[in-house]
């Protein structure tokens, strides 16, 4: 359990957080949303210790971070940003084992771990030779979450981490996270000011603006709210919630065609309903999901 109290940061004039409380649930992902300029990379980086607040504190299990030393702290916490940060002179085997060596592993386990993980983010062995400069972006990006999680820390914090790749590319990694994180339930931190890939994404999520925070909740319970969440949420705010919602799931996840994918073809066949590949009718109102409780 990570928990923010009162945290304030200033920049000379400009206050980049003030006095921001919130706590992030373990085991989820934590979407930090906002504007730019809204503080949420000054946020994540006051976890891990890149930045000192002004005033108030960080705990993680109750326990205050300024009390650990800030190389301790980082190799307990996963830490991803948007062009992976790899050490170019490194191979990619050795850019995952990084913290396990830090952490003075037997080479063995570290070995065990490497190969572990290159599994884990769908890269081929023959890759751990490789070297940064020989890697497309989403193979860079993939090194770079095997990386963070080289230790297996309980926490992943993560700076736009989709943010420099191509679309395509974008999505295939968002949907290769989201099958890691079922698997792993880290708790996840990770910033973006993309409306449609906080949604896909996020368990909750934490809107600032302005270095204030605005809100704190699961996405569904932010509709309706007014005013200035209603503002950056925008007007397509509902329909990007279909994307949330798997109506041919029997159980809550991210399997099937999404509500939005559903409509956009019942829209492009002119027709109210969809036929799917099990041979299920789909109509609109099947669409729709429940209001939360």
């Amino acid at each position: 359990m990570i928990e923010v109290l009162g945290v304030s940061k200033n920049y000379g004039a400009q206050k980049a957080l003030d006095n921001v409380s919130l706590r992030f649930p373990a085991g989820r992902v934590t979407i930090l949303a906002g504007p730019s300029g809204s503080g949420k990379s000054t946020l994540l980086k006051i976890l891990n210790r890149l930045v000192e607040p002004d005033s108030g504190r960080v705990t993680i299990d109750g326990v205050d971070i300024r009390s650990q030393v800030p190389e301790e702290l980082r190799r307990s916490l996963g830490w991803v940003i948007q062009s992976t940060g790899l050490f170019p002179h490194f191979t990619v085997a050795e850019n995952i084992a990084t913290v396990p060596r830090l952490l003075k592993w037997p080479a063995p386990r570290v070995d065990a771990r490497v190969a572990q993980l290159v599994d884990l983010v769908r890269l081929p062995r023959s890759f751990l030779t490789k070297y940064p400069h020989e890697l497309s972006g989403g193979e860079a990006q993939r090194v770079g979450v095997a990386r963070a999680l080289g230790a297996d820390p309980p926490v992943l914090l993560m700076d736009e981490p989709f943010g420099s790749l191509d679309p395509q590319t974008r999505l295939a990694l968002q949907d290769e996270f989201l099958n890691l994180q079922a698997q792993l339930k880290k708790t996840v931190i990770l910033v973006t000011h993309e409306l449609d890939e906080a949604l896909k994404l996020g368990d909750f999520l934490a809107l600032l603006d302005q270095g204030s925070l605005l809100a704190f909740d699961t996405p569904e319970r932010l509709q309706g709210r007014g005013g200035r969440i209603e503002t950056f949420l925008g007007r397509e705010y509902e329909l990007k919630l279909l994307s949330r919602h798997h109506p041919l799931s029997p159980t809550p996840g991210n399997e099937g065609p999404s509500s939005r994918d559903l409509l956009v073809e019942m829209i492009a066949g002119g027709q109210p309903s969809v036929l799917t590949a099990a041979g299920r009718t789909v109509t609109f109102a099947d669409l729709i999901p429940k209001a939360p409780q």
